[in-house]
C-alpha cells in the first residue's frame, strides 16, 4: 500500500489578501483618475491657448467698412464743412497732392477697425443699399445736412453688394447693374462710429412717361442710391472743420 502523503502546504507567500487587493484596485484606479485629469487639464488648456491666440489675431488683423467703390479706384474729392469747401479740389496728381494723401489717411483711418471690434459690434456686416432718392430730395438733404464729401472718379464704378457681386436693382427688374461716377458721404459731428451713409448718383434711363403723359427730362431720370456702412464720419469732419479745437 501507498504511504498516505502528508497534505501539501499550501504556499500563502505569493497571495494576497482581499484588504491588499481591494488597496491595489483602489490605487490602480486613483492612478488612471490622475492620468485621465491629467490630460484633460492640458486639452483645456490646449483648447484656451489656441482660443486666446484666435482672439489676439482677430484683434490685430485690420477691416476696411469702406464700400468696395472706394477702395483700389481713382478719384479727386471735395470736403464741405457748413456749405464751405475747404482747400480746393483734392485729387492725386493736382495741386493739393499732399493735402489729397492727409484726406486718404483720415478717411481711411475712420472706416478702419479690427475684425474682432468690428464682428461684435455688428459694424463687419452692416452693409445695406437702397433705392431710392430723387435728385431734389437728395439737394436739399445737403442743404440740411452741409457737411460732406464729395468723390468723382475717373472711371465709372458698377454698383456692387458687400460680397463683390454687381448689385441688380430691387424696384425694377429691367435694371441688372448700375453705373456712377459720383458720390456723396454725409459726415456726422457727433463723436463716435455710427452709421455711415453714402449716396451715389445713377441714371434710371427710362422711356416710360410721366403721370401727366410728358416726357422724362434727363433730371427725372437722375437718382441717388444710398449705400449704408459703418464709419467713425466725425473724425473726418472734426479734422476739416475750421473751428475744431484741434486745428
Amino acid at each position: 500500500m501507498e504511504e498516505n502523503k502528508a497534505p501539501e502546504i499550501e504556499n500563502t507567500e505569493n497571495q494576497i489578501t482581499d484588504e491588499e487587493l481591494y488597496t491595489k484596485i483602489q490605487t490602480e484606479k486613483l492612478v488612471k483618475s490622475r492620468k485621465v485629469k491629467k490630460i484633460s487639464i492640458i486639452a483645456c488648456l490646449a483648447v484656451v491657448f489656441a482660443l486666446a491666440v484666435v482672439i489676439i489675431c482677430l484683434a490685430a488683423i485690420p477691416v476696411d467698412l469702406k464700400p468696395n467703390f472706394l477702395q483700389g479706384t481713382n478719384y479727386s474729392v471735395r470736403v464741405f464743412v457748413d456749405g464751405d469747401a475747404e482747400l480746393g479740389e483734392l485729387s492725386a496728381d493736382g495741386e493739393y497732392v499732399d493735402n489729397y494723401n492727409e484726406f486718404q489717411k483720415v478717411f481711411n483711418d475712420a472706416f478702419r477697425q479690427t475684425y474682432f471690434s468690428s464682428m461684435f459690434n455688428g459694424s463687419l456686416f452692416n452693409y445695406q443699399i437702397s433705392e431710392r432718392t430723387s435728385y431734389s430730395e437728395f439737394q436739399n438733404m445737403l442743404n440740411a445736412n452741409d457737411d460732406y464729401v464729395y468723390f468723382n472718379f475717373t472711371e465709372d464704378q458698377i454698383l456692387k453688394n458687400k460680397d463683390g457681386s454687381v448689385y441688380s436693382s430691387t424696384r425694377y427688374t429691367a435694371y441688372t447693374s448700375f453705373t456712377f461716377n459720383e458720390a456723396y458721404l454725409l459726415l456726422s459731428n457727433e463723436e463716435g462710429t455710427t452709421q455711415a451713409d453714402f449716396y451715389v448718383l445713377v441714371e434710371y434711363n427710362r422711356n416710360s412717361s410721366t403721370e401727366d403723359g410728358e416726357e422724362s427730362t434727363q433730371e427725372d431720370n437722375r437718382y441717388f442710391i444710398k449705400v449704408t456702412t459703418t464709419g467713425d464720419t466725425y473724425s473726418i469732419f472734426d479734422f476739416y472743420n475750421p473751428n475744431s479745437e484741434n486745428e
